[in-house]
C-alpha cells in the first residue's frame, strides 16, 4: 500500500468505522507504478523481504501485469482494482459492497469508463459479489498455480 499512497496515479480509499479502518481498496489508473515511486518500493522490498522474495514478487507483477492487459485505447479509461480488504465483523454488513460502489463513483468521477479487479476463480462467494454490484466476470484462466478471472464494470455515464 505504500507504493500507492506515494503515487499520484493510485487512489486509496478506506472507511472509518468508529475510529478504526472497516474497508480499504487501492485503485490504478494508467501511470501506475511511477517510475521512481516503483524504483524506491523495488528498493525497500529488497531490503525488508530480500533478494528472493522481491524477485516472486516481480514475477508476480509481471504476470499480473499480462493478465489484465488491456488495449492501449482503453488504458487511460481504467481504474484498476489492485486490492480490497473489508474486515468481516465491522458491524455494517454491506461495508465492502459500498466501498465498491463509492469506488467505482469515484473513478467515473476522474474520468475513468471502466473498473476492473483481478479474483480467484475458485472463490464463489467473492464472484457472486461482484456479480451482484454489475460487474461482468471474464472466463478462467491459469494464474501461477490457481485459477483466477478478471471482474469488469463499465461505468461509462451513468451511475454505478
Amino acid at each position: 500500500m505504500t507504493l500507492a499512497l506515494d503515487d499520484r496515479s493510485a487512489r486509496v480509499l478506506g472507511v472509518d468505522v468508529d475510529g478504526q479502518l472497516g474497508a480499504v481498496a487501492v485503485v490504478a489508473y494508467h501511470g501506475f507504478p511511477s517510475a521512481g515511486g516503483a524504483s524506491r518500493f523495488v528498493w525497500r522490498l529488497l531490503r525488508r523481504i530480500g533478494l528472493g522474495r522481491t524477485l516472486g514478487y516481480l514475477r508476480f507483477a509481471a504476470a499480473y501485469d499480462r493478465a489484465m492487459h488491456r488495449p492501449r485505447a482503453e488504458e487511460r479509461r481504467e481504474a484498476r482494482g489492485l486490492w480490497l480488504m473489508a474486515k468481516p465483523r465491522t458491524g455494517h454488513p454491506r461495508i465492502g459492497a459500498a466501498l465498491v460502489r463509492f469506488t467505482a463513483e469515484h473513478a467515473r468521477g476522474e474520468a475513468k469508463e471502466i473498473c476492473t479487479g483481478f479474483v480467484d476463480a475458485g472463490n464463489e462467494p467473492l464472484l457472486a459479489f461482484y456479480r451482484r454490484l454489475g460487474y461482468r466476470i471474464g472466463p478462467r484462466f491459469r494464474f501461477a498455480d490457481h485459477w483466477a478471472v478478471v471482474a469488469e464494470l463499465r461505468i461509462g455515464g451513468r451511475s454505478c
